[in-house]
């Protein structure tokens, strides 16, 4: 078996998506199942005669994206060529995405996206969240649930009983993923005891302009990280991860930092409901007044409280090892091919 990973951007500075195309070459390998990555900027992509001989040489071929013509014409040599084809959305058809440019995305869905998908033998959702909206949008759809994993070996083993009092937002700086809602409400709240570290890759500057005139004096912005050693290492610096996002398909830096024994702050448009479930961590709504009052919160529990939620992570974070989830993967790859 040979799969071929398509996705327009391979590069660490585009934070989950790399993160999650890589992660599944990952358990490629623990399966010994051969696979190949085409990306845009590939040289493989660039040589059309290339580019056929590639895709002709694997079994499946594995879309991470839509939208594009990068993916349309790769999924057209991949159907010419006769390939078994998985998309996954990474969430470009989630409720918020769909609301973004929505004149553009209506008529690019009856154009040709809706066919795009409905072409695919099979959608491969990272939650049940995704395939909810997805089937919303389309009932007809194959789909399947594999969620994203981490590795085996990042899992933190030795939780130490010690609070810093230092949060983290780490994620790319998009108002998708609520930074100004945080900034608002931090600088609203004005903690001194309290120290908020923010690190990805975008624009900066904008958001430092956001609190240029407030008193907080306790807010960082940190250079972008790209190596996963070097991020969960940065993990274990921290009490807390704040992601207060409007839209998640899955929320692959969610499940990084509950690996390292970090609790989580993030709303219900991701499918994390389980850090609640399991106290390790805090859903709210997306919503300024919810996130302040939680925040609040958080800054006057007890250590002992805090202390337990970070060991409860670690429970939650061993259902997604890559070495458990590659077992699902290699079935439905697997299924797929006898079909």
């Amino acid at each position: 078996m040979k799969i071929c990973f398509i996705s327009e951007h391979f590069s660490p500075s585009f934070g989950g998506q790399y993160t999650a195309v890589k992660g599944v070459v990952d358990i490629c390998k623990i399966k010994k199942i051969e696979s190949i990555v085409i990306h845009k900027k590939s040289k493989i992509y660039k040589d059309k005669k290339h580019l056929e001989l590639s895709i002709d040489k694997c079994d499946i071929v594995h879309i991470f994206g839509g939208w594009t013509y990068f993916y349309i014409k790769t999924s057209l040599i991949a159907h010419r060529l006769k390939k078994k084809i998985i998309i996954h959305p990474m969430g470009f058809y989630e409720p918020w995405s769909l609301s973004q440019k929505k004149i553009k995305k209506k008529l690019a869905w009856h154009l040709y996206q809706k066919n795009f998908l409905q072409r695919a033998d099979l959608i491969h959702c990272a939650s049940e969240n995704e395939e909810h909206n997805l089937k919303k949008l389309d009932s007809t759809l194959r789909t399947v649930v594999l969620p994203f994993g981490i590795n085996q070996k990042y899992i933190n083993k030795n939780i130490k009983n010690k609070i810093q009092k230092k949060c983290v937002f780490f994620s790319r700086l998009h108002k998708k993923k609520g930074l100004d809602n945080l900034l608002k409400a931090w600088t609203e709240i004005n903690n001194r005891d309290w120290t908020l570290d923010i690190i990805g890759y975008g624009d900066q500057n904008y958001y430092k302009k956001m609190i240029k005139n407030s008193n907080s004096k306790n807010i960082n912005f940190l250079k972008p990280i790209s190596l996963t050693s070097k991020k969960f290492k940065i993990f274990d610096n921290y009490d807390l991860l704040i992601l207060p996002t409007l839209n998640e398909n899955f929320g692959i830096v969610i499940l990084e930092s509950l690996s390292r024994g970090l609790p989580v702050l993030t709303t219900n448009e991701t499918p994390w409901s389980i850090i609640q479930s399991k106290n390790a961590g805090w859903i709210i709504n997306n919503s300024l007044v919810e996130l302040k009052l939680v925040l609040n919160e958080i800054f006057c529990s007890p250590k002992k409280i805090l202390i337990q939620k970070k060991r409860n992570t670690i429970k939650v974070a061993k259902n997604f090892t890559k070495e458990r989830l590659s077992n699902f993967y290699l079935k439905s790859y697997k299924k797929l091919l006898s079909i």
